[in-house]
């Protein structure tokens, strides 16, 4: 059994970035605007056990969220 954060690509977490803004972007539909990473991502600076930062942008700002979640061994933080 896995106890804490498991060790992830660089590419992994990429593709896992992209399937959590793609997720947003369904959910939010014409008010979703863009979504960008942050942190050691968007530095290019992280590293296997770094977590996952994405932050979107939309159209109505009274749709604020923020979101933090482990799942199996990553970590990931969607806020808007």
């Amino acid at each position: 059994m896995q106890l804490g954060p498991a060790s992830i690509s660089c590419a992994e977490r990429l593709r896992l970035a992209q399937a959590i803004a793609n997720r947003a972007r369904d959910r939010h539909g014409a008010d979703f605007l863009a979504a960008g990473r942050y942190g050691s991502m968007a530095r290019g600076s992280d590293g296997p056990f770094s977590d996952i930062e994405i932050f979107c942008i939309l159209r109505r700002p009274e749709q604020e969220f923020s979101f933090e979640w482990v799942a199996g061994p990553w970590k990931a933080e969607v806020n808007s």
